[in-house]
């Protein structure tokens, strides 16, 4: 499949990097986070309605909404959970702390204690066996935004995810 898509820069790019966000349909998801989409942008992105959302969605936003079904957890949503088309998908949220553990262990969130996600799953998402006991549910997806990089061992997380994805094929 070939794809017409125009360059798009990530937010607040110089310009020096640039490369096409998608190219024959797929996309390079280091980046999504900071693009923005649109249909002129990436036309084939768009060919399912997306209806009562800001416009002003980002490309990874854009691709939750129209593209994620089923029941799936977000991990360490905090203040920003991704958003999903509630017709199409479910979400619990997983986090190591809950909401007034967090608080309590890091004051500095007190100014965005209204929009913390309080967690439906605690998790030590560094302990395997923490991580293969989520295997008791069955999980269409998972979400990982901005969280990788706080692991002690994303590998082991990474191996214990598979126990997850497995059962909610």
């Amino acid at each position: 499949m070939s794809s017409n898509c125009q360059t798009i820069l990530p937010t607040g790019s110089t310009g020096t990097h640039r490369r096409p966000a998608c190219t024959s349909g797929l996309i390079e998801t280091t980046s999504l986070h900071n693009l923005r989409s649109t249909p002129d942008s990436c036309p084939h992105l768009f060919k399912v309605p997306i209806t009562g959302y800001d416009s002003d969605l980002t490309l990874k936003e854009t691709l939750a909404i129209s593209c994620l079904e089923g029941h799936g957890v977000e991990f360490g949503p905090l203040n920003n959970p991704l958003p999903v088309n509630p017709e199409k998908a479910t979400l619990v949220y997983a986090d190591r702390l809950s909401k007034e553990e967090a608080l309590a262990l890091f004051p500095e969130l007190r100014d965005i204690a209204q929009n913390i996600v309080e967690p439906d799953l605690i998790v030590d998402f560094n302990d395997l066996q923490a991580l293969t006991a989520l295997g008791n549910h069955e999980f269409d997806f998972i979400i990982a935004n901005h969280f990788i990089e706080h692991l002690v061992n994303p590998i082991q997380f990474s191996r214990g995810l598979q126990y997850d994805t497995e059962r909610g094929r």
